[in-house]
């Protein structure tokens, strides 16, 4: 009988300067765009509110990610509002977990009802970290509240699972609006779904979805804008120049906008080395300029900004200053995006002193640097290793300036104050970013995670890795993968109460030199391994298993066409189901009766791919025997299989058969657990 190890667990009992005071930072207010995107999604911004900074400082640090219905209910006593429950869901909303747990508790508080923005920020949040299935109970829950989700809340939805890679979901999401708004859906939204998918990198999908629905909407210069920025943005702006044809073919005239979009494409499509390509990209440039102006339309400052970008690019401070100063003489007013540009060229080619002069000229001309202009110091600081200039800044800026680091200008100082060794800047910097609300996200706990393990602070990157997932940070497939970092988590999440009549490791160790690692870890503790589990199965029950799973993608129900099989075949049972989001409330919710779809890895081709790839490290490969062996030869032994030999040696594997019914499994594992 083929056998197959599905899982192994390893169980145990533990037993125990110099100031830069000549950059001026202005108090006047930043220079700000409203993207399209956030304009017709109208979520609520970011607005101080004291009482909403105290509310998500209080959950931020007594939150109890293993009860997460504690942390709110020392909240007692706070009178609720829509605009509070709004701040402080943003100022939460990189903390989905916290979030969701004060988005249930705001909702029990009497005289308190959400209204659809708090909904729509609540299901922003989700999206961003993948938990579509709540935040689709989330949608149903509004419209049987008679809150009516709107375009807003299908918008946020459909961006975040574009945004997730599941672009098929989101256009059926977005299919679905109309039953939910009860109304055909317009030209508008139909052109925000194009754009976000180009948005996203997804513009053959968006290329395909266009030309099916087309007749549908209609056509205009902004939908041929969106196709032609797309394909643009994936390098392909000949593609980009095609779709630019035909619009100008079915005598759509384009503007300005579309000629920008079209330069910004030409210009950003190759590497500017040698000077030969330079001087191309410039060739082409000008040609579209040339262009504009034999239609009559004049170019405007952020078709120079383009061409700014070029040289800043190429590394040519002359020429960006020569076009700077050309705009200005034509009495075209540059923005930040275009000073920027020339601030980004300066620092990079080590004038730094330039740099801040021109800094000077922008707040003098009422503009207002943003993160990215300081961040071209901060980065040029980082090269030169500066610590003492980019401290100074940084402590300047946050102080004089009414523009806050972004996530990346934190990410950028504490990268290069970890490698410095300067652990108690690291923790300002930390700090200060969490207080901000907009951070640390994913890539801040990467960033610190692996500079803390190149400096082998190993205690420290444990603490960091732990409270990353904590907070719902999960890292991605390849990151964080130290065998000294996962050994170092077992030995911090051992320090917890929870952890002290003994722990599960699932599918950990998966070498030998983890498993001698995790010895060596729990010997110091004085604990041990007490029992690895090696769950068998044949082939063939495993086989009908996995392949008889199907699932409701929207909403994630699972079913089996044996043992769960839903009443159609093929389709989403419907009916109506509580759906209970705290001990107390419940909803009722209609599942729908959409077709189910059965996953790539749940077929039967691929699992038998799979499953050759794991008996390979879980079995011995052996040999025929040869004229002089007298029985086969083990050529090779997978990985896996000399995790179980290793631990087969000291007496504490069992070997238990998982294709029984599951409360069989069960007693078989208690009575090994007893013995």
């Amino acid at each position: 009988m083929a056998s197959t190890m599905a899982r192994i667990f390893s169980l145990s009992r533990s037993t125990t300067t110099t100031p830069i005071s000549h950059i001026s930072l202005s108090k006047t207010r930043p220079f700000s765009t409203t993207t399209t995107t956030t304009h017709q999604l109208n979520l609520p911004s970011l607005h101080p509110s004291p009482d909403a900074d105290q509310i998500s400082q209080l959950l931020l640090h007594h939150h109890n990610p293993y009860h997460p219905t504690e942390s709110p209910l020392q909240l007692t006593g706070i009178l609720l509002s829509p605009h509070l429950v709004h701040q402080t869901l943003i100022r939460l909303r990189n903390v989905s977990k916290i979030a969701l747990s004060f988005f249930h508790w705001a909702k029990s508080q009497p005289g308190y009802r959400h209204d659809p923005a708090s909904y729509n920020l609540m299901i922003d949040a989700l999206g961003k970290v993948r938990q579509f299935d709540v935040a689709w109970q989330l949608v149903i829950e509004m419209d049987n509240l008679k809150l009516k989700p709107s375009f807003a809340t299908f918008g946020i939805l459909t961006r975040r699972l574009i945004s997730a890679g599941l672009t098929r979901q989101a256009i059926r999401a977005f299919d679905d609006m109309e039953s939910f708004v009860e109304k055909e859906t317009s030209r508008d939204e139909f052109r925000f779904l194009l754009d976000t998918l180009c948005k996203y990198g997804y513009v053959k999908v968006a290329t395909e979805v266009f030309n099916e629905r087309k007749s549908r909407f209609g056509v205009d210069v902004k939908m041929y804008t969106v196709l032609v920025y797309g394909w643009c943005k994936i390098n392909r702006p000949k593609m980009g120049e095609k779709f630019f044809r035909e619009m100008v073919d079915r005598g759509i005239e384009p503007n300005v906008v579309t000629y920008n979009v079209l330069l910004d494409g030409i210009c950003r499509k190759s590497s500017l080395h040698p000077e030969e390509r330079f001087e191309r990209t410039i060739r082409d440039a000008e040609k579209v300029f040339d262009e504009m102006r034999e239609r009559g339309i004049e170019p405007d400052v952020t078709s120079y900004s383009i061409v700014l970008h070029v040289y800043s690019r190429a590394h040519k401070p002359e020429l960006c200053l020569d076009k700077l100063k050309m705009m200005k003489s034509r009495g075209i007013c540059p923005t930040v995006v275009s000073y920027t540009s020339v601030v980004k060229c300066l620092c990079s080619c080590g004038r730094i002193e330039d740099a801040e002069e021109l800094v000077n000229e922008m707040v003098g001309n009422g503009v207002s640097p943003t993160a990215a202009t300081y961040n071209c110091f901060f980065k040029e600081y980082r090269g030169r290793k500066d610590a003492d200039r980019a401290l100074n800044l940084y402590r300047k800026m946050r102080q004089e300036s009414q523009q806050l680091p972004s996530v990346y200008t934190y990410n950028i100082l504490v990268g290069m104050f970890v490698k410095l060794d300067r652990m108690e800047i690291v923790k300002e910097i930390w700090d200060d970013m969490k207080a901000s609300g907009g951070g640390p996200d994913l890539d801040s706990y990467t960033l610190l995670i692996h500079s803390l393990c190149e400096k082998k602070k190993w205690k420290e990157a444990c603490q960091f890795f732990v409270e990353m997932i904590e907070r719902g940070l999960l890292p991605q497939k390849g990151e964080l993968v130290s065998d000294d970092l996962v050994v170092g988590i077992i030995d911090e999440a051992l320090k917890k109460p929870s952890c002290q009549k003994g722990f599960i490791l699932d599918g950990f160790p998966r070498t030998v030199a983890q498993a001698q690692k995790l010895d060596e870890m729990l010997e110091k503790r004085g604990a041990k391994v007490d029992k690895v589990l090696n769950f068998a199965i044949d082939d063939a029950v495993l086989e009908e298993r996995i392949t008889g799973r199907w699932i409701h993608p929207t909403s994630g129900r699972t079913y089996h066409t044996k043992f769960a099989p839903p009443k159609v075949p093929g389709v989403d049972d419907v009916r109506s189901v509580n759906v209970y989001l705290s001990f107390f409330v419940h909803i009722t919710v209609k599942v729908t009766g959409e077709p189910l779809i059965q996953r790539k890895d749940d077929t039967a081709a691929v699992l038998k791919s799979r499953l050759e790839a794991f008996h390979k490290q879980t079995e011995p490969i052996a040999l025929a025997p040869s004229d002089k062996d007298t029985e086969p030869r083990v050529l090779d032994i997978g990985i896996v299989a000399l995790v179980i030999d290793y631990y087969a040696k000291k007496s504490i594997v069992a070997n238990l058969p998982a294709e029984k019914p599951p409360k069989e499994v069960t007693t078989e594992v208690q009575k090994v657990l007893l013995s």
